[in-house]
């Protein structure tokens, strides 16, 4: 089975510098760099340092700036044969695709073929597209058009397609009457939606019966929103594994489906054990038959990683998400 995962580095901007339009991406001078790197501290906020970053990645990379790049993939911008992924839920959709050259992407759509509406504009230009659109109306039909801008100015826009909305039969909605968090997901073969965003002060979901499927519904789940007393953690491994935090935890459950939405680190600050494990996006162990499509992991404290599955079995697919980290 062919499965693929991409990671994006993305922030936004280095104070003083002026925004790129979707358009066209903008470059900080090499002194306008140094300034911002010799600012930086070890206490300095996660976004800057990730700005700095993006900053950095948009003056000195990019097919303009690598003629491999030309010379490799050839100067045609368009959209790879094959790559391109849509789920759509009850009120959201997932819109994903991947370009031949670095591009600035976004989403086109709305009820009617005008598409008045669109999704936020990638800060950079990148090969793998991955956008939400959410708040859409149930049992209707949307038109959706993808929009991809490379450097050079040049727009592939994607014929006009349309999805349709559908409530899921037999869905449980999260939270709903749930309590939590954590919000425990224990009925088997079961579809669970989120239908807004939540926040965790330590683990936000936990997985309890095989054959899940959770749809985060275009919305993030932050969790870790506080500090875990390092006091707690009596051992190297396993005190990391119950009493740390996590975005959406696993243990033994095969089966699992996770789609369309992102898993957000908080405020919280904790360093993970030797093996990265405590403050996972997604942690798994002891599974099988696992999926995750459309998600996003955004993650930035010291040892910590996007995701994990110790011990898995069977088929594992993950495609189409971004694993960005800050750290």
């Amino acid at each position: 089975m062919a499965a693929w995962s991409m990671i994006w580095f993305v922030s936004g901007l280095v104070p003083g510098l002026s925004a790129a339009s979707p358009e066209s991406a903008a470059t900080a001078t090499k002194a306008e760099l140094a300034h911002a790197l010799g600012a930086m501290r070890h206490d300095t906020p996660p976004a800057k340092v990730y700005a700095v970053w993006n900053d950095f990645c948009r003056t000195h990379f990019g097919a303009e700036k690598e003629p491999l790049v030309y010379e490799l993939f050839g100067k045609e911008t368009q959209i790879v044969p094959g790559s391109q992924w849509v789920h759509v839920s009850e009120t959201s959709a997932c819109i994903a695709w991947e370009t031949t050259l670095p591009t600035t992407s976004w989403v086109e759509y709305g009820r009617t073929p005008a598409c008045n509406s669109r999704t936020e504009p990638t800060e950079r230009p990148f090969y793998i597209h991955v956008h939400y659109l959410k708040n859409l109306e149930t049992d209707k039909v949307h038109y959706v058009r993808k929009v991809s801008v490379d450097e050079r100015g040049k727009r592939v826009v994607s014929p006009l397609t349309t999805i349709v909305t559908r409530a899921a039969p037999a869905a449980v909605h999260v939270p709903g009457n749930l309590p939590g968090p954590p919000y425990v997901l224990d009925k088997p073969n079961t579809t669970y939606v989120l239908t807004k965003d939540i926040t965790a002060k330590r683990t936000a979901i936990e997985v309890a019966a095989p054959g899940i499927t959770l749809d985060l519904g275009g919305h993030t789940v932050t969790y870790h929103d506080e500090t875990v007393p390092k006091e707690v953690f009596n051992d190297k491994w396993m005190s990391y594994v119950h009493k740390g935090a996590v975005g959406v935890k696993n243990f033994g459950h095969s089966g699992l489906t996770i789609l369309n939405g992102t898993v957000r680190e908080g405020q919280g600050y904790n360093v993970g054990n030797t093996e990265s494990t405590g403050f996972i996006p997604i942690y798994m162990r002891d599974v099988s038959n696992i999926r995750i499509a459309g998600v996003t992991v955004d993650y930035w404290t010291p040892q910590n990683t996007g995701m994990r599955l110790r011990k898995p079995g069977g088929d594992v697919e993950v495609h189409h998400c971004v694993f960005l980290d800050r750290g």
